[in-house]
């Protein structure tokens, strides 16, 4: 009888720390160089747990060039606004230049022109969660070709 409830608490205990991760926010500022990366890895993680396969770049340039190098393989791109090197409104113009039909999930602290984001498939408030994350990548792969 003790086991069964010391594994029934075990299994509540692994929910609330699954929930309390998903409720964690993100943080609002992107601090550069090697602690933009580390960020980026930490949204990746928190991706792949729930599934997602992730490829970080360290800056818009990179990010373009892994694009332009696995054309047709990438389902949907993460892209902050403001990141190291190119900015993100430059990334996101090229890529809606060169892969019109590649959906784009813009993160921003704050968006001073709207329409500068505007061809973007979704904008994200930063805070965020891993759960508006999650939601709102499943809406924009939902609506784009089905995943493969």
């Amino acid at each position: 009888m003790l086991d069964r409830l010391k594994d029934q608490i075990g299994r509540r205990q692994d929910e609330l720390i699954g929930l309390t991760r998903d409720l964690v926010a993100f943080p609002t500022v992107n601090p550069p160089g090697e602690a933009y990366m580390e960020c980026a890895e930490h949204l990746g993680e928190r991706l792949r747990r729930r599934g997602f396969e992730v490829d970080e770049a360290g800056d818009g340039s990179e990010g373009l060039a892994r694009v332009e190098a696995v054309e047709g393989d990438y389902q949907v791109v993460l892209l902050d606004l403001s990141m190291p090197g190119i900015s993100g409104e430059r990334v996101l113009e090229r890529l809606k230049q060169d892969h019109p039909s590649l959906p784009v999930v813009m993160l921003s602290g704050f968006v001073e022109d709207p329409a500068k984001v505007a061809a973007a498939d979704a904008v994200l408030n930063k805070p965020l969660t891993t759960r508006a994350l999650v939601a709102t990548l499943d809406r924009v792969l939902g609506a784009s070709s089905s995943p493969g």
